[in-house]
């Protein structure tokens, strides 16, 4: 069991098609917690990407097959609506819970999942939604079709009903009064491909979203983001980033929702404003602030 401390997943359980798969993990590791003591909004994306990893390992879907095919993927776009709960939990309550991927769409280019993670003590979803994957040839860099042989095998047993699989564009460009935050990627913000990973334009947005608290551009929200509740995350990725790329995170609340902001991070691709390029668009939805966490469990 030692190696579920640290997060490991303990068990892998496959469907007899590999059309979907179960991740099980004993507990989350006191890491995972960030500054007001709950977890960080970035995490549930981590989650569902880890479990992502172990299940395409297993064989979800055959997708450990493609990459003999020389074909790569990357994340196009994901949705995620979330328990305001998951943010009630404290740093080192101890439960049981797994991650669940199930095999959605295959299209010409892409396949979509949908997810959910499951609290194993009482049954209750945490945090379900999809992700869209998209291939490229890895020795291109161009978009690849998905193979013949894999629509002609997992076409049929992909479970579509929980779609449609959308993401509503913010862009093309922010508003004239969107606050803008710069970060600089660094190093351990990419992946194994050096591109900046998903989950650090997350907490680049939840950055910008925490200065512009700070300046007093976001009316309504008056404490540390952190405090409140994601319960709902867009992102589209447009194109990438790497280590020593400025980039500008624009950032506005939805007119007709002030709990809703739109995010727009853009690359600077030179000394000037005017030449950027956007690489994200996303939006976040958050509840009332948190003013009281779970009871923890000692471990």
């Amino acid at each position: 069991m030692e190696a579920g401390i640290a997060g490991t997943a303990l068990k892998v359980e496959m469907a007899p098609d590999h059309s979907w798969c179960w991740t099980h993990y004993s507990h989350l590791s006191l890491s995972d917690f960030g500054r007001a003591e709950c977890l960080p909004h970035w995490k549930i994306a981590q989650e569902f990407e880890a479990a992502g990893f172990y299940s395409a390992q297993a064989g979800l879907a055959g997708m450990g097959s493609l990459r003999q095919e020389h074909i790569v993927y990357f994340t196009r776009c994901s949705h995620y609506n979330i328990n305001p709960s998951v943010w009630t939990i404290p740093r080192g309550f101890i439960f049981p819970y797994k991650i669940g991927l199930q095999l959605a769409e295959v299209g010409r280019t892409s396949v979509t999942f949908s997810g959910q993670i499951i609290n194993k003590l009482d049954g209750h979803t945490l945090a379900r939604g999809f992700v869209k994957l998209v291939f490229l040839d890895a020795r291109t860099g161009q978009p690849a079709l998905v193979p013949e042989w894999y629509s002609t095998k997992y076409a049929n047993v992909a479970q579509p009903q929980n779609g449609p699989f959308l993401f509503t564009r913010v862009g093309p460009e922010p508003p004239a009064t969107a606050f803008c935050y710069r970060v600089e990627v660094a190093a351990s913000d990419t992946d194994l491909h050096g591109h900046t990973n998903q989950n650090s334009y997350i907490r680049f947005c939840c950055d910008a979203a925490q200065a512009a608290v700070t300046a007093k551009a976001l009316p309504g929200f008056h404490t540390d983001i952190a405090r409140y509740p994601l319960t709902e995350q867009a992102t589209m990725y447009i194109d990438q980033s790497t280590t020593g790329d400025r980039l500008h995170v624009h950032l506005w609340q939805c007119p007709q929702r002030q709990s809703k902001i739109f995010f727009i991070v853009k690359r600077q691709d030179s000394g000037s404003h005017e030449n950027s390029s956007a690489v994200l668009e996303a939006f976040l939805v958050f509840g009332t602030a948190q003013t009281q966490l779970m009871p923890a469990a000692r471990i």
